[in-house]
């Protein structure tokens, strides 16, 4: 486990579950495929059902903030969604999220790999503030001991050629993060961009880090990342389990922001 900060002050949390024994070698590959399951599933279901009303999916009012752009609601082919500005995954995203996440798709909320992760992570969601010290800490213990925050957590894959995850940020939650089950040979990194005054990106002022499979990585949710375009046609699928830590909270960002400026 390494808790490191950017930039000298913004906290990321990294640590390899399958390493430390958190995550099995065969539950990391049964969460693997109940990812792809999952998604292959939606995309054949969406392919067959393009004319209908029931395949279209629009995306949710933070979702349309974070991409920032207009676009249609038809499901785009993988890995060429006709707009650059989504892909498939965007999709399946919002998919999961109108059906309750995981909750609402049955190859992952009925697994066990699943919510063995999902309670490890809020585990170490809780050592991350625990580690920052301050007010933070009791707050968090506070708010998940009393069941008033929880996670929510949802597949992700980037697949073929065209394949990234736009600039963004996670409004109205606590905490966030990735945790890493396939990381193909050639897979795309995460990058995470420096906080500055202005909206302006400067690369230079960013952090790249190549995920290995196992591993989790937690950060302030409102940190700018994304993944960048793979221009590889056969890239195979790099699998992910995103999650957000949510809970009633006056200022949800302030509980990591209040330490950043510290």
């Amino acid at each position: 486990m390494v808790l490191q900060r950017l930039w000298n002050r913004v906290p990321i949390l990294t640590k390899d579950f399958v390493d430390e024994g958190i995550i099995s070698l065969a539950s990391n590959a049964e969460l693997t495929q109940n990812a792809l399951h999952a998604f292959d599933t939606f995309v054949a279901i969406r392919t067959n059902d393009s004319g209908s009303s029931s395949s279209k999916i629009r995306l949710s009012k933070n979702r349309r903030r974070q991409q920032r752009t207009k676009h249609s609601s038809t499901i785009p082919k993988v890995g060429n969604s006709g707009n650059p500005e989504l892909t498939v995954n965007d999709y399946f995203f919002e998919y999961q999220r109108l059906h309750g996440y995981a909750h609402g798709t049955p190859k992952l909320s009925d697994a066990p790999e699943v919510s063995k992760l999902k309670h490890a992570l809020q585990t170490e969601s809780e050592l991350y503030f625990h580690l920052l010290g301050g007010a933070s800490s009791s707050v968090i213990s506070s708010l998940i001991q009393g069941g008033i925050a929880s996670l929510d957590i949802w597949a992700a894959i980037q697949k073929g050629e065209g394949a990234y995850h736009k600039d963004h940020v996670h409004e109205d939650v606590l905490l966030s993060g990735v945790y890493y089950a396939k990381v193909p040979e050639g897979s795309a990194p995460i990058i995470f961009h420096k906080p500055a005054l202005n909206s302006e990106i400067n690369s230079k002022d960013s952090v790249t880090i190549y995920p290995k499979e196992g591993q989790v990585i937690i950060f302030p949710p409102w940190l700018l990342h994304g993944v960048p375009m793979s221009e590889n046609e056969n890239n195979p699928s790099r699998v992910s389990y995103a999650f957000n830590l949510s809970g009633a909270y006056a200022d949800p960002w302030g509980l990591t922001k209040n330490v950043e400026e510290n």
